[in-house]
């Protein structure tokens, strides 16, 4: 297994820093096992979908009712491009927001094709992934600009 990643990160004013990145990654000869007897995975004209056993092909032509494997040594591989746009605590704010752009390709009945020969984006892949968060402290309380007296300071201070 390989993995590379290029970032180039700059401070910006208000606080923030942005940071733009494009990582990877490829793998080789990943131990599997496949089943072959199975309608789902194969793409066999007579195969056809709900029948049970009686839709899968060694059953269909030899009568096996067993599962039948066969290891595959395969591989995936993953890129992406990634953006975080992060703001420091300052005034009572911190802000971190990041942006992934990526495809995860591997050779697998998990790929969207069902077929191990064939490479594919995986199922699962996640092409647009999206966080924030954010810390805000409030104006109010001992000590802050807000609510330092009268009914205001007493609902706020009632823990203290």
């Amino acid at each position: 297994m390989e993995s590379w990643n290029l970032a180039v990160q700059r401070s910006l004013p208000f606080s923030l820093a942005l940071d733009v990145s494009y990582v990877g990654n490829h793998a080789l000869f990943i131990s599997n096992s496949n089943v072959i007897n199975n309608g789902t995975v194969n793409l066999n004209a007579a195969t056809v979908a709900g029948s049970g056993t009686a839709g899968e092909p060694e059953y269909q032509a030899f009568g096996r009712t067993a599962n039948t494997t066969y290891p595959s040594l395969q591989g995936s591989h993953y890129e992406a491009l990634q953006m975080k746009l992060n703001r420091k605590f300052t005034n009572g704010f911190q802000m971190n927001t990041s942006y992934a752009f990526g495809k995860a390709i591997d050779y697998s009945p998990y790929n969207a094709l069902g077929i191990i020969v064939k490479p594919g984006v995986i199922k699962y892949n996640r092409k647009n992934i999206f966080t924030y968060s954010a810390t805000y402290e409030l104006p109010f309380g001992a000590g802050k600009k807000m609510f330092t007296s009268g009914p205001g300071k007493w609902v706020l201070a009632a823990g203290r």
